[in-house]
């Protein structure tokens, strides 16, 4: 038998990916009653509206000391695709941490590497930039699918799965070495980065017998986190 099973619903990454999906919705509902809609529906938010519902940016971030917006970022999107894209690489990294490590490491990961993304992001950009999204989180979630991936026992079903992952790696630094502005690469390396860490602290971990109160007290951990992520953006958004 193998070290997960491809029956179980990875319900977290689901429910995150559900919940990143509601947000844009509220979004694109408050910017058409607040100030009359996204500047151009399909090219979506201007960084003002973003900002107003909670982007990450200097002026208001560390000029103003709001600093929930290191962590309401993360679930704002900039238009439909940004959204779309992020949802289906949370689903291919976020599937295999749940259903091989457990959920809870699939919530640590995306708010841990999620928020750290933020931080690099919010010291190495303009003071006029807004940064929002979920890719410096899935940046960060990643190279722990990559170390959960290791643990398979079928190697064609492996390599398989590795090279989808891979595929979402490539493409973010494909687009980091293009240079592209609208693309924040700052939060896409503070994610990789932290998860590269978080990656290595479980390899460093599976040598030692797993313990339920242990493994309890990070699942209670990981429930308060994501409802605290999601109180934040909703107080964010709304206020």
């Amino acid at each position: 038998s193998d070290v997960c099973s491809s029956d179980l619903v990875p319900l977290a990454t689901y429910g995150i990916t559900a919940f990143l999906v509601l947000i844009y919705v509220c979004s694109l509902g408050l910017t058409l009653a607040w100030i009359g809609g996204p500047d151009a529906p399909l090219a979506g938010f201007s960084p003002d509206t973003l900002a107003l519902l909670g982007g990450n940016t200097p002026t208001l971030t560390a000029g103003e000391l709001q600093l929930t917006r290191l962590i309401s970022a993360i679930s704002l999107h900039e238009n439909l695709m940004h959204l779309v894209l992020n949802a289906i690489c949370l689903i291919v990294v976020g599937r295999w941490v749940e259903r091989i490590l457990g959920w809870q490491w699939v919530a640590i990961g995306f708010l841990a590497t999620g928020f750290m993304g933020s931080v690099l992001s919010l010291a190495m950009m303009p003071d006029y930039v807004v940064s929002v999204g979920a890719s410096g989180a899935i940046m960060g979630l990643a190279p722990v699918c990559l170390f959960a991936l290791s643990k398979l026992r079928d190697t064609n079903f492996k390599f398989n799965q590795v090279l989808w992952v891979s595929a979402v790696l490539c493409y973010a630094l494909f687009d980091a070495l293009r240079g592209k502005e609208e693309i924040d690469h700052a939060a896409h390396i503070g994610g990789a980065i932290s998860g590269g860490f978080l990656a290595l602290m479980l390899w460093g971990l599976s040598w030692i017998r797993p313990q339920p109160l242990v493994t309890l007290a990070l699942q209670l951990l990981s429930a308060f986190g994501l409802g605290l992520f999601a109180l934040i953006t909703l107080v964010n958004l709304l206020f």
